[in-house]
């Protein structure tokens, strides 16, 4: 038997576990009203600010200085 595949759960759930154990407030799955309709991220982190995070696997919106 392997390892399994990471999901976005499971990516998801490591990333809750270590903000927290770095004390970061994690809010999971909450759900807000926009005027575009209900959005449901993953979680809402509160450190000074607060981030909405939303997980995806294989998704990169990212650019590098180097392809800049």
């Amino acid at each position: 038997m392997g390892v399994p595949r990471p999901t976005e759960m499971t990516i998801r759930d490591l990333l809750q576990e270590e903000l927290r154990r770095r004390g970061v407030t994690v809010v999971p799955e909450f759900s807000v009203s926009t005027p575009v309709g209900r959005l449901a991220p993953d979680m809402l982190l509160k450190n000074g600010a607060q981030y909405v995070v939303e997980t995806k696997l294989g998704v990169t919106n990212i650019q590098s200085e180097e392809s800049s």
